[in-house]
């Protein structure tokens, strides 16, 4: 299971910054250092909750969940989970 979180670059294509995949019950990533470095460090917020909540790598799925409803700009995009493993 796992996330590809996409940069927009010039010229208007894509490259991945990151590859996030779920290990065990915690996410690790693969990628931009510095991006990967603040996502540990500030986590994202999980909007299924009421009060959005912050969560971190640690949370395991909940956090790869989320990473699709954060990044969806046309700047950063995340991808989506696979169907199977929702």
């Amino acid at each position: 299971m796992k996330v590809e979180i996409y940069r927009l670059k010039k010229g208007k294509t894509q490259e991945i910054i990151a590859t996030c995949s779920l290990i065990g019950e915690k996410v690790v990533f693969e990628g931009n250092e510095k991006f990967i470095s603040r996502l540990n460090r500030v986590g994202i917020l999980d909007k299924s909750t009421k009060p959005p909540r912050k969560i971190f790598p640690a949370d395991g799925v909940i956090f790869l969940r989320g990473l699709r409803d954060t990044f969806k700009s046309g700047y950063l995009v995340a991808s989506d989970l696979p169907e199977d493993s929702i």
